[in-house]
């Protein structure tokens, strides 16, 4: 019975000291993320962004930390970074639309226009979209249709002058 006790009791203790050390740990990359934040709000972005990568190897299913890590590689003009973290969080909350907007930004730096556009498009569907947010979208997508525009206009003129003694 006492062998019972002792083990139970060493169990909770080890238990507890595992969730005080998860704790410190939470603590720390708190603390550390809030550092990051402050970073790229600085404009640092590459420091913020290797700030941010570090902390996403410990917690690879933080959305605050995937996004600020997205937007670090977008400034950075690391396209292809930026579009992986946005999936990664379209995939945990599909309906964000925050993170539908970054992703279609950085498909049309990518000049992958027609996946921009269906983005685009998405995000106008939402009734509560601001005004503004509404007007920002509605410019890339008239910047999207000019790139669609080709000019067939074509002109072409040639003038000459010849000149032959047919001295031979």
């Amino acid at each position: 019975m006492i062998k019972k006790v002792l083990t139970s009791l060493s169990l909770s203790l080890a238990l507890s000291s595992s969730l005080f050390a998860a704790d410190v740990i939470s603590e720390d990359n708190n603390i550390t993320y809030e550092h990051a934040l402050k970073v790229f709000q600085t404009k640092e972005y590459q420091k913020a962004y290797n700030e941010f990568n570090s902390l996403f190897y410990d917690n690879l299913s933080n959305q605050n930390l995937n996004f600020y890590l997205g937007r670090s590689a977008f400034e950075l003009h690391d396209y292809q970074m930026a579009l992986s973290a946005y999936e990664r969080l379209l995939i945990q909350s599909p309906n964000n639309v925050r993170v539908q907007l970054e992703m279609a930004r950085t498909y049309f730096m990518m000049k992958m226009y027609a996946n921009a556009e269906t983005e685009f498009r998405a995000i106008l569907e939402d009734k509560n979209l601001p005004k503004q947010v509404r007007n920002k979208v509605t410019y890339y997508l008239v910047l999207i249709e000019q790139t669609k525009k080709r000019s067939f206009f074509n002109a072409s003129a040639s003038f000459g002058i010849g000149y032959d003694t047919n001295a031979n």
